[in-house]
């Protein structure tokens, strides 16, 4: 096994290991759940089409990326550009639906913060 600050460099790639545990990250492990949770919105009350549309989608991208950032950090950064378009998406699709639009603001706003959350290295490397 490499040295490699990246899980997903090494030959036995979408393993757990030190460097996917929750220390190292969190801050993917929060996106996941902030795109299952923008996925979820979507049908837990009624929006327009198009808030729906806003919200699932952009929930399913976030999820896969912050999923995918687990193992290969950098791929975090996909991230804060999904979560840019879904903010503006949000605010667009959801202009006459107050909870919906706050709710597609902020899980967005927090997708771009913790986006930009470096990965910690563990100890050894």
């Amino acid at each position: 096994m490499s040295n490699s600050p990246y899980g997903a460099e090494d030959a036995g790639a979408f393993h757990f290991d030190s460097r996917n545990r929750l220390a190292n990250a969190w801050a993917r492990y929060a996106n996941f759940l902030l795109g299952v949770w923008l996925f979820v919105s979507a049908f837990a009350w009624p929006h327009s089409r198009d808030a729906c549309a806003a919200a699932w989608i952009s929930g399913t991208m976030i999820a896969m990326v912050a999923f995918a950032g687990i193992w290969a950090s950098p791929v975090r950064f996909f991230n804060v550009i999904l979560g840019g378009i879904a903010l503006v998406w949000q605010a667009a699709a959801a202009s006459q639906e107050p909870t919906a639009r706050m709710n597609g603001i902020i899980v967005s706003a927090l997708v771009i913060a913790l986006s930009l959350v470096p990965p910690r290295r563990p100890a050894g490397l």
